[in-house]
């Protein structure tokens, strides 16, 4: 019996000696996502990597408007903070600063994880600005089939169907599933001059049988 006690009480001393970072950091590791939460809004952080923290965990209990204010002053060159902030916007709705925020992180950071995320979003105001950004995206990997079917129907959006058909097709046959690439390519054969010339020359090769014609 003294002995639980004691082993209580050397339990309860080592987690009271935790600063709250320490002691919300276990907590999310347990799993206790809520119990690291309330940590941190009782004792709010006053570091970098605090701020941080709270806002992955507000922005994991689907609470993007704290995560967001806990990010609003956050430091610009903070890749990792700036691509917390652009997920908060955009599931807040605010697709403006989010590709703001999106756009702080990569360029704090070239490899930052916010590049697609950053693509995405300008894809969906500008096929144009879009195209050089899932450029680099395919350029680290020739073979992900989601940023070479991007790249493609950006392209095509940006007016420039001879560069986008052979890249849909790369795409499509890398993952022939994603309907987004699948149109997009259909869309692409349809209006590609070249390949209705070979179906025209091919269909007046055709003998006019009297059952054909």
């Amino acid at each position: 019996m003294h002995r639980f006690l004691l082993l209580s009480l050397v339990v309860s001393a080592s987690a009271a000696a935790q600063s709250p970072l320490d002691r919300a950091r276990s907590l999310y590791a347990a799993g206790d996502v809520p119990g690291a939460l309330a940590v941190l809004v009782d004792e709010p952080p006053a570091d970098a990597e605090g701020t941080r923290l709270a806002a992955r965990i507000a922005l994991d209990l689907g609470r993007p408007l704290d995560a967001a204010r806990w990010l609003a002053d956050a430091d610009s060159a903070d890749a990792t903070a700036q691509l917390l902030l652009g997920r908060s916007y955009e599931a807040l709705g605010d697709r403006q600063r989010a590709e703001a925020a999106y756009a702080r992180s990569v360029r704090a950071d070239s490899s930052a994880a916010a590049l697609p995320s950053l693509a995405a979003l300008v894809l969906q105001r500008s096929p144009r600005e879009a195209v050089p950004l899932y450029r680099r995206l395919a350029s680290r990997d020739s073979l992900n089939p989601a940023h070479l079917g991007a790249l493609g129907r950006a392209l095509a959006g940006a007016d420039s169907a001879a560069a986008a058909l052979p890249v849909l097709r790369r795409a499509f046959a890398l993952y022939s599933r994603d309907e987004a690439t699948a149109l997009a390519l259909a869309r692409a054969l349809e209006g590609d001059s070249t390949l209705t010339a070979h179906l025209e020359a091919a269909l007046a090769a055709l003998p006019r049988s009297t059952e054909l014609w």
